[in-house]
């Protein structure tokens, strides 16, 4: 509808668009008939004219085109008909057969068109003289064929071949020409016999016989070319000729299964399992910003002194563990957990199970109901590994998954307590039995004020690391099955070896398992993997020659492809 409002608006740019093209086509069609007759082409200048006459009856300079293309054209044709009738050449017939059907075809496309028939009124045809031609132009290429065929040799009989061939095109079915072309394809090509393979172990003997009919297969649906033909016996003896090459598969040698088992014993330890948490003297609740929990370290345990003080921080901290039994006990975490119908709860878990809750959905920390509309992602601090050792990585919340996967902790690293180094020395500096404690809170004191003058806020908890134990046994079985295949290409007359190479395959099933005993938490990613598998069954002698026999197949394919695509 746009398209025709468009030109209801603007009909005259149309009806002259239209004119341009149209006298564009007709200049470019006469002119190209012109050409054709200028340059002697007669044939092309009659088809083209009266195709022009076809749509328009009274164009001028194609009906004088026509008039002049179409005498020049015919006395053409009749002059080459009777110069090959006074030769004697082998496919003269083959020649006067060919003009007299273009003439033909120049009668039937001026009969077809009122205008061009205004110009040729009478053109002629050689329907008679074109039915005696084919007659023998068949008999001619018959005993052509013939000819060649009793040469008795392959390349003659590809000429006999093609030939009869043409023979049959003339005239269908003409004397016994089905029967020699046969003769004639079967001399002109290469038969090859492809031997079975012979096996002693009965075992992989449908495996061999699957292999062979692969082979075979592949080489019918993908002909090399027209006159090699892969056989069976069966098909050799079906047409009742004999092979000229044998392509002859064997194997020297072939192993399936040979079996290697592996079992290693690894005693594994973890020293970076969070087993509890303090409260950090450091953090200052006063500060607008607000971080997430980061674990680092505590340096406030292992102070018989400051002991009291560690257990009445612990009480009130993310873990509720008491440092005096810490490294006996579950490490717990709260973590907001989302049910299945998204209802948000606070939850308390073993630290071990941190990585399964994050991988549903949940997050670590106590869950919020305050509107943060800030898109800024929660930073959270693990102990990363590296080939150097351990580092603490500040990281997104959202990449803590990965970093867990791969052997990362959650929370800073173990380290030497610094900090409780000095406590010590100022204790003895003072004197008195209260003086640890004391220094404590003097450190505490002091990291809270250098939080207040620089306003960067520390974590509300500081995790406590222990170390986690377990030994690993990890079980490898490995089956290799393998093979070299004699392939050769024999002549079968002689016996004599035409084409020769040795094909190797190989294939390795390999399976892994194991188990555990003492802490899970020491384990690294892949070794809980390997401790959940199962020994599985290793596939059967037949599954197992298959596999490793696949690359031979495909060598054998390349190499017959390539032999004989000379053929």
């Amino acid at each position: 509808m746009k398209n025709l409002k468009h030109f209801k608006k603007f009909p005259s740019i149309f009806l002259l668009l239209a004119i341009i093209l149209g006298s564009g086509f007709i200049v470019t069609s006469c002119s190209s008939g012109k050409k054709a007759l200028t340059r002697g082409d007669y044939y092309q200048s009659v088809l083209i004219s009266v195709q022009r006459l076809r749509r328009n009856p009274d164009h001028k300079k194609s009906r004088e085109t026509l008039a002049s293309s179409y005498p020049a054209s015919l006395e053409f044709f009749e002059d080459n008909i009777r110069n090959l009738q006074a030769r004697d050449d082998r496919a003269k017939w083959r020649g006067i057969m060919d003009n007299y059907t273009k003439i033909n075809s120049m009668y039937e496309e001026i009969r077809k068109s009122p205008g061009a028939r205004e110009v040729i009124p009478n053109p002629k045809n050689y329907y008679d003289e074109l039915k005696i031609a084919r007659e023998n132009a068949a008999e001619e290429s018959y005993q052509y064929g013939l000819s060649e065929l009793n040469k008795g040799n392959r390349e003659s009989a590809k000429l006999a071949y093609a030939a009869f061939k043409d023979t049959d095109g003339y005239v269908s079915s003409y004397k016994d020409v089905n029967e020699r072309m046969n003769q004639a394809y079967w001399m002109a090509t290469l038969k090859v016999l492809i031997k079975p393979i012979p096996t002693a172990y009965t075992k992989v003997e449908l495996s061999a016989q699957f292999f062979e009919d692969k082979i075979h297969e592949n080489l019918k649906s993908q002909p090399i070319n027209e006159f090699v033909k892969f056989l069976t016996v069966e098909e050799l003896n079906q047409i009742g000729m004999q092979a000229d090459h044998v392509l002859q598969l064997q194997f020297d040698e072939f192993t399936l299964g040979q079996i290697a088992t592996l079992e290693r014993q690894i005693d594994q330890i973890n020293d970076s399992v969070v087993v509890g948490s303090v409260k950090n003297p450091a953090y200052n609740p006063n500060l607008n910003q607000s971080v997430p929990v980061n674990s680092v370290e505590s340096n406030l345990t292992n102070n018989n002194e400051g002991a009291a003080t560690n257990t009445n921080q612990t009480n009130t901290g993310l873990i509720t563990t008491n440092t005096s039994t810490t490294k006996k006990e579950t490490p717990k975490v709260i973590i907001c957990h989302k049910d299945e119908s998204n209802k948000l709860s606070n939850v308390e878990i073993n630290a071990s199970e941190l990585l399964g809750h994050l991988k549903h959905g949940d997050s670590v920390g106590a869950c919020t109901t305050e509107n943060n509309e800030s898109t800024e992602e929660n930073k959270v601090f693990v102990c990363h590994k590296t080939d150097k050792g351990s580092i603490n990585l500040e990281i997104n919340e959202s990449a803590l998954i990965a970093h867990l996967e791969h052997g990362d902790s959650f929370g800073n690293c173990p380290v030497e307590n610094k900090e409780e180094e000095n406590v010590e020395n100022n204790a003895t500096t003072t004197g008195g039995t209260n003086n640890s404690t004391s220094t404590t809170n003097t450190t505490a004191s002091n990291l809270t004020n250098t939080n207040q003058a620089s306003n960067v806020q520390e974590p509300e908890f500081l995790y406590v690391y222990g170390t986690a134990k377990a030994k690993v046994f990890i079980f490898e079985k490995t089956l290799t099955s393998n093979g070299i295949l004699d392939f050769k290409i024999l002549d079968a007359q002689s016996n004599s070896v035409v084409a020769t190479e040795k094909m190797a395959g190989e294939y390795v099933w390999k399976s892994m398992w194991g188990y555990f005993n003492g802490d899970e938490r020491a384990l690294t990613q892949d070794q809980l993997n390997i401790t959940g598998q199962k020994e599985q069954n290793p596939p059967s002698d037949q599954e197992l020659f298959g596999l490793f026999t696949e690359p031979i197949f495909n060598q054998v394919l390349n190499k017959v492809r390539e032999f004989y695509s000379r053929y």
